[in-house]
């Protein structure tokens, strides 16, 4: 037992003594592999960069005459021209039916058809195999409506809310009119708000009305919201009036054909334009297809009237000072009824007369953008 364990002793000294440690090798070099083709790269900005270059995938895009619609849109007005852009297939959903499959080609053919109805689609661009596909999805809602019920609807509009008295029960009586069910209904719709926020507005003695004051305004804007979507004249001019009377002048400011309004809403947005719109003809003569509350016909009549003075006097600022102080007269109107004080005695040249409205209306959008740089005029 002894010799056994010298010799195992000395055999672990000897190797002990010969054996030689391996110099160990540093960290491996990183390497950032491509998920696609499988190329290594040194630094991930590299793998990228290599990504965004060789393996790009665009969004799939559905174009309508030329814009990309929202993720949801209404469309009043068939489309020109249907556009499908970085899709290799479709998948559409009309209404409570099971969605279809199709190639973009075969897409465009069946929107291009469709009038009345709720789509769904999801456009997808599976570019690269065994990855997942970028997909963009739309909801459309199709409602197109022909021109001839759309006339039908503006003509139970003007025979029933356009002149004489206007109540909500002829707001009510309109829209049970014939001509403003099935696909006018939405148009009707929107020309009712219009006529409900008048009544809101002037609140006549004979209206029970439970809604306060401001409502109108809330009014207004589901009506303009409403009709903004359809490209036709009565409506052009009703959301132009809507626009008007909340002060908005930030749209362009298209002919709407009714004389007043396109002359003050120009001279409001801005005075210092020399071109007002043309006055029409003595024998033109005016159809009244539209009711306006009377806050905006009063507006209206004293700007034609300011605007057509060929000088001014203290007497016509008498006239815009008690029109922008009646307690009668929403806020909105007043700062209007200033305005037109400003511009108008201004354009004439009494611009010691201007300043009064001008230090009111200095600080209110949107009139300040010419109010103020007036009255700095007057006063450096």
């Amino acid at each position: 037992m002894t010799i056994g364990w010298i010799l195992e002793r000395d055999r672990e000294n000897f190797f002990a003594g010969t054996e030689r440690v391996k110099k160990l090798a540093g960290p491996p070099t990183p390497s950032f592999a491509c998920p696609f083709c499988r190329a290594h790269w040194a630094q991930a900005r590299e793998l990228q960069a290599h990504i965004a270059v060789a393996h790009f995938v665009a969004r799939p895009i559905l174009i309508i005459d030329g814009v990309e619609p929202t993720r949801t849109t209404i469309l009043r007005k068939r489309p020109i021209k249907i556009s499908v852009l970085n899709s290799s297939q479709a998948e559409l959903k009309m209404g409570s039916t099971p969605a279809i499959i199709l190639t973009p080609e075969e897409l465009v053919r069946q929107v291009e058809l469709l009038k009345q109805a709720e789509v769904s689609l999801s456009l997808a661009n599976a570019a690269l195999p065994g990855t997942t596909p970028v997909i963009t999805p739309y909801s459309l809602s199709f409602r197109i409506v022909a021109p001839a019920t759309m006339r039908g609807v503006e003509m139970a509009f003007t025979e029933q809310l356009a002149s004489g008295e206007l109540t909500r029960a002829l707001v009510g009586q309109f829209l049970q009119d014939r001509r403003c069910l099935g696909d006018g209904r939405d148009y009707a719709t929107g020309l009712a708000k219009f006529a409900l926020g008048i009544l809101l507005k002037e609140r006549p003695a004979g209206e029970a009305l439970t809604l306060p004051f401001a409502a109108y305004r809330e009014s207004y804007g589901a009506a303009l919201e409403a009709l903004a979507e359809f490209d036709r004249p009565l409506a052009r001019l009703v959301t132009s009036m809507i626009r008007f009377a909340m002060n908005d002048f930030g749209a362009p400011l298209a002919v709407t054909g009714y004389w007043d309004l396109d002359l003050v809403r120009f001279m409001l947005a801005n005075p210092g334009d020399a071109n007002p719109p043309s006055a029409p003809g003595l024998s033109a003569n005016r159809l009244s297809i539209c009711p306006v509350d009377h806050g905006t016909g009063q507006i209206l009549d004293l700007g034609v009237r300011m605007f057509s003075q060929p000088r001014w006097s203290p007497i016509l600022s008498d006239e815009c000072r008690q029109a922008a102080a009646s307690a009668l007269v929403d806020e909105m109107d007043r700062q209007k009824a200033l305005a037109v004080w400003a511009a108008a005695s201004w354009r004439l040249g009494a611009k010691m007369d201007a300043e009064e409205p001008l230090r009111q209306i200095s600080a209110i959008h949107p009139f300040r953008t010419w109010a103020e740089p007036y009255l700095e005029s007057l006063t450096s």
